[in-house]
């Protein structure tokens, strides 16, 4: 329908008129193409500048708010996190409840991570029954129809090249109570008649206040001792196509670099911050064999390398939550190293109330994944149109594969406690 502007009065009558312009458009659909003025299903369709404009790195954030009906819910921040994508909800008790991805007429199994936005011409969302039924019960959930880009027939070819940087922080850190706040609190819990708490002694208090031994008085912040404010994110692609009247070829490469917020223990010979690298590539070629006959040929694919600490983020959010400020500092000085620098150990134990939350995230080892998919198909199309009008054929082959190694390699590191004061009454 047009769009009109209407202004509000207490009464109003609004009589919708058809935008035949739309209705002429054509959307691709599971057997071709089709106008959408014949087409009596429910489809959507959404060009891939506009998808790219939006996030040049993750396809299925760049969905969020662009079609209606389809709901795009992210539950992490955190590199290398995918968004859920739900079309006008659940249609099925299938597994991974996801709609059917169709890149190129081929069915996609992995999810939307390993697609670059800027490979896509354009995005067609089924929705309904009447529109998903040729594929079935794969189809249950909705189905997204991916078209990548082509080559033309151009004087000069055409290069993009794009480059983008960004820091990123936490969006919502929580304000934790100090020390003296802390133990204040907690003695005035104490006091009531049915409590059996234990009140902390005016001396720790007064000494936590006065910013005394930091070791026997320790006041910590884990927050600040964990996560750190900014991070740095790059992104990088350049793309080339054109061609002739035999050949047309598009040709992208593309690289993305995602660090996370964590902070680094710089005695480590390994980082405890997470980081994602991935490489984004393709290649689509059509061929000419005569004026009826088409190869169409296209590869692509993704490399994904990973890097995280032994524990994973919501343990970490969760230690850093509970771990009250007074009980351990985050390190005690311990003895001298070969160059004559102090040397330093974890303070805690085993016990929950005096875990290290700082020795969690960077004395717990790392865990790496690498993931690799690498697809291609080749068609040849058949215009019998100048003995049987409008007949088209074409046959198709694809292969799809995919690998995934991981590496977990875990430790924990020792805990010390102070007893007391020394002889000095330090």
């Amino acid at each position: 329908m047009k769009v009109q502007e209407v202004l509000i009065k207490p009464n109003v009558k609004v009589v919708m008129k058809a935008d035949t312009e739309i209705l002429d458009e054509v959307v691709v659909v599971a057997y071709g193409t089709a106008t959408k003025k014949s087409f009596t299903g429910s489809a959507t369709e959404i060009k891939g500048e506009k998808i790219s404009l939006k996030n040049p790195t993750e396809l299925s954030k760049a969905l969020s708010g662009e079609v209606a009906g389809v709901q795009v819910m992210s539950t992490s921040g955190q590199p290398g996190s995918n968004a859920s994508i739900r079309i006008r909800g659940l249609g099925s008790a299938y597994s991974s409840r996801a709609p059917l991805y169709v890149v190129d007429g081929i069915p996609f199994e992995a999810d939307l991570s390993g697609i670059d936005p800027s490979d896509i011409a354009s995005m067609t969302v089924l929705k309904d029954a009447t529109a998903t039924a040729l594929y079935g019960t794969r189809g249950a959930n909705g189905v997204m129809i991916i078209t990548t880009k082509s080559g033309k027939d151009l004087d000069k070819p055409i290069i993009n090249f794009r480059l983008e940087g960004a820091l990123t922080s936490l969006t919502k850190v929580p304000e934790m109570a100090d020390g003296v706040t802390y133990m204040e609190a907690y003695n005035e819990g104490a006091a009531r008649p049915t409590s059996a708490a234990t009140p902390y002694s005016r001396e720790k208090i007064e000494g936590t206040r006065a910013g005394l031994n930091p070791y026997l008085y320790p006041n910590v912040d884990w927050f600040n001792e964990i996560f750190k404010k900014n991070s740095d994110n790059s992104n990088i692609s350049l793309n080339v196509h054109g061609g002739g009247k035999v050949a047309r070829y598009f040709v992208s490469v593309g690289i993305m670099n995602e660090h996370g917020n964590y902070r680094d223990n710089p005695t480590n010979s390994y980082k405890s911050n997470i980081s994602l690298t991935k490489y984004n590539y393709r290649a689509n070629v059509d061929v000419s064999l005569s004026k009826s006959t088409t190869l169409d040929l296209e590869l692509g694919g993704w490399l994904i390398d990973s890097h995280n600490p032994g524990m994973t983020s919501s343990e970490l959010f969760d230690k850093a939550y509970t771990q009250n400020p007074i009980n351990i500092p985050v390190r005690y000085p311990y003895g001298f190293n070969a160059d004559g620098s102090q040397h330093y150990v974890w303070a805690g134990s085993n016990s929950i109330t005096t875990e290290n939350p700082a020795e969690r995230l960077m004395g717990s080892g790392y865990r790496t994944e690498f993931k690799n998919q690498f697809n291609g198909q080749a068609r040849l199309s058949q215009d019998f149109g100048k003995w049987v009008p409008g007949l088209k054929a074409n046959v198709a082959f694809s292969f799809d594969a995919y690998t995934k190694n991981i590496t977990k390699r875990t430790k924990k590191e020792s805990y010390y406690m102070a007893t007391g004061r020394d002889d000095a009454g330090n």
